[in-house]
């Protein structure tokens, strides 16, 4: 009995301990923010200021915390965003923030897909603002034939970012294997292969369909 009731105290004892680990997030600094010699200029930013690099190939841009020392510590990341006409940020996942997407100018489709498998989508005029929730697939898209621009505030300092064409076609610069892609999209090689010709990954040998021995 004393025995069980020993591992009963442990066990409520873990139960106390393990929410505190699950729940962790971004530490707390321990001083008011994380800049040496603070002025107002630390914690500014002008968004018109923000422009795309000329000459820059790519019809969407975006800026990471925007050159923003006073963000440092506190837990939070910000994007300026810079649509270009029928642009798009690639459906993408972060890991470890929540991102709340405020439009600016345009108009800008947005959606997200939660665990379930159900689609969250709609279509944001200036002025509105969309919750990604955590971890979840999402993506923006301009869908106009003029420019938009928004900016997202994340809930981590380093929320890491997974572009799901980027992991599935180039990660490590090959891709996943071609009969994994074949199976999980229901394609055939060439397609696979000219998908990932086409996101730039190296010409790799298939990998075979069939297990070796001894596994």
């Amino acid at each position: 009995m004393e025995k069980l009731v020993a591992v009963l105290l442990v066990f409520l004892g873990l139960l106390l301990i393990v929410p505190q680990t699950v729940i962790a997030s971004d530490p707390d600094l321990t001083t008011d923010f994380n800049v040496t010699y603070p002025t107002a200029a630390n914690f500014t930013f002008t968004f018109n200021a923000t422009e795309q690099p000329k000459g820059k190939a790519l019809p969407f841009f975006a800026t990471f915390n925007m050159g923003l020392p006073g963000l440092s510590g506190l837990g939070l990341s910000a994007v300026v965003f810079k649509f270009g006409p029928y642009s798009q940020v690639d459906p993408h996942t972060h890991p470890r923030a929540t991102e709340i997407f405020f439009l600016l100018e345009g108009c800008v489709d947005v959606g997200f897909v939660d665990t379930n498998n159900n689609l969250f989508q709609t279509t944001l005029q200036a002025g509105s603002l969309f919750v990604f929730p955590k971890g979840l697939l999402h993506f923006q898209r301009n869908n106009q034939d003029y420019k938009a621009s928004g900016f997202s505030a994340l809930s981590s300092e380093n929320a890491g970012i997974l572009i799901v064409a980027n992991a599935l076609f180039t990660s490590s610069g090959t891709g996943l294997p071609d009969n994994v892609l074949e199976t999980a999209l229901g394609t055939n090689s060439k397609t696979i292969d000219t998908i990932k010709k086409t996101l730039g990954a190296s010409a790799t040998p298939s990998t075979p369909s069939t297990p070796s021995q001894g596994y």
